[in-house]
């Protein structure tokens, strides 16, 4: 029997999957209809290609320009609906910019869910995603469930099992998102707190330093939802990626969730910054990773 759980209530009946159709686009798609029948969502899928005219020969606007168009329009359609039985979809195939047609999907289909696979490239030793993946990663505001290149491709882990949520003072709020699907999955919790050599003052944080930590997590916890969820509480000291990574590598989750902010600073600055950590997580975690904006 579930236990109320007061504070953020995650409800997701609007999910939009942005595809291009890729092998690594469709890793996502066990993960959504998972999720979609669970919230008995609205599903929207956004796929926006480079104009016909400059990927052809053919003179723009010329009937077999426009002929060839429609043809493929109506093959990708039957694709991602025969993908999605049973789910109320709705298919926008668009060309040019995906930075102005994502926006204008938001915006009148008041999505509260975006979903999209992408894969870690290597460029001078750092894992990076896609630059369409990046841009959608970073511009959304409503949460993103991104499904790496590392992430079972099935949906034997939906309904997420175990949620390992990482979080610090600045996205405190992110707890109570994870333990909203905690309790709708019946998932087990895992709350982390990474302290950083920066907060420890460049020394191993002291015990009484953990123990405020630990408090910390507890504290942001819904009333409830220490009974619903059961969560164990990690706390570690080091960079704040690659521990997340480690202690998914110990506790194998099904689902991590993160809070993300707006980058600080110069663009691109620094490899740490909030959004470019959880980047790194996702290009390498090898479960899906949800990011709650703050």
């Amino acid at each position: 029997m579930k236990t109320a759980v007061a504070a953020v209530q995650t409800r997701f009946k609007k999910v939009l999957f942005a595809t291009d159709f890729s092998d690594t686009a469709a890793r996502a798609i066990p993960y959504i209809r998972e999720i979609a029948k669970h919230y008995d969502a609205d599903l929207l899928t956004l796929h926006v290609r480079t104009p016909w005219a400059h990927s052809k020969h053919h003179r723009a606007g010329s009937p077999t320009d426009m002929a060839d168009a429609q043809i493929e329009n109506d093959q990708r359609r039957q694709e991602i609906l025969a993908a999605f039985p049973g789910i109320r979809t709705k298919v926008l195939i668009e060309e040019g910019s995906i930075d102005d047609h994502l926006a204008s999907a938001l915006y009148t289909n008041n999505v509260d869910l975006v979903v999209l696979g992408t894969t870690g490239q290597t460029r001078n030793g750092k894992n990076r995603l896609g630059s369409v993946a990046t841009e959608i990663f970073k511009a959304v505001t409503c949460p993103v469930l991104t499904v790496g290149p590392h992430s079972r491709s099935d949906s034997s882990a939906v309904p997420f099992r175990k949620i390992l949520c990482a979080t610090d003072q600045e996205c405190g709020d992110v707890v109570a998102h994870a333990a909203s699907l905690a309790h709708e999955f019946q998932s087990r919790l895992v709350l982390l707190n990474v302290i950083t050599e920066q907060e420890a003052g460049y020394h191993v944080p002291s015990s009484d330093a953990v123990a405020s930590s630990e408090h910390f997590l507890h504290d942001l916890l819904p009333p409830g939802a220490e009974y619903a969820c059961k969560p164990e509480y990690i706390i570690c000291y080091g960079d704040v990626p690659e521990k997340i990574l480690e202690i998914e590598s110990k506790t194998n989750p099904d689902l991590i969730v993160l809070g993300a902010r707006p980058e600080r600073g110069i663009h691109g600055a620094a490899p740490n910054l909030p959004i470019a950590a959880a980047q790194r997580i996702v290009s390498r975690a090898t479960c899906p990773v949800l990011t709650v904006r703050g």
